[in-house]
């Protein structure tokens, strides 16, 4: 299983973007590119910077557009800005949680059929099941298995090819 890296791992010298491709932390075992893999915009919004800069290194190691922000407020406008088709979200956030930044972006008409997948660091204590309420189409825990990330964006790709989306950029 692949994890996050370790505590002062930084795998962007300044924390803009993803690292040159010189300078890239090699991807974990079982984490590689799979092959046929369509380019997705994808936003990873996290308040933990290191792991929201190690997931869109990794993401862009994938072949994807990705981008991150550090919080709900910023994740919503780049997701407006930048059309995502995949919205990983940290639900343990501060001021605006990751639920409340699900809802809002269901309410963005050309957002509303964006995968939202919800991030974890520990199990959800809540009653009754607000992922469901704020409509995430997946849950997963950290630390994620990169592999399985992998995998998730593929069938997504596919799901869109399958519907007849356009790639990037047309």
């Amino acid at each position: 299983m692949s994890t996050l890296p370790p505590a002062g791992t930084v795998p962007s010298p300044n924390g803009r973007g993803p690292p040159p491709a010189s300078q890239r932390t090699p991807a974990p075992r079982g984490a590689g590119r799979i092959a046929n893999l369509r380019s997705l915009r994808v936003l990873i919004v996290d308040d933990e910077m290191k792991v929201a800069d190690f997931l869109c290194a990794m993401v862009c190691s994938w072949g994807h557009d990705g981008r991150r922000a550090y919080d709900a407020a910023d994740g919503l406008t780049a997701a407006r800005t930048q059309s995502s088709n995949v919205v990983l979200l940290d639900i343990a956030m501060p001021g605006i949680d990751g639920y409340q930044l699900a809802q809002q972006l269901r309410r963005e008409a050309k957002l509303k059929g964006c995968f939202l997948i919800a991030m974890r660091a520990v199990a959800d204590c809540r009653g009754g099941s607000p992922w469901r309420e704020a409509d995430i189409d997946l849950f997963l825990s950290k630390p994620m298995d990169l592999e399985v990330l992998a995998q998730l964006l593929q069938m997504e790709g596919d799901r869109l090819d399958r519907l007849g989306r356009p790639p990037l950029g047309v």
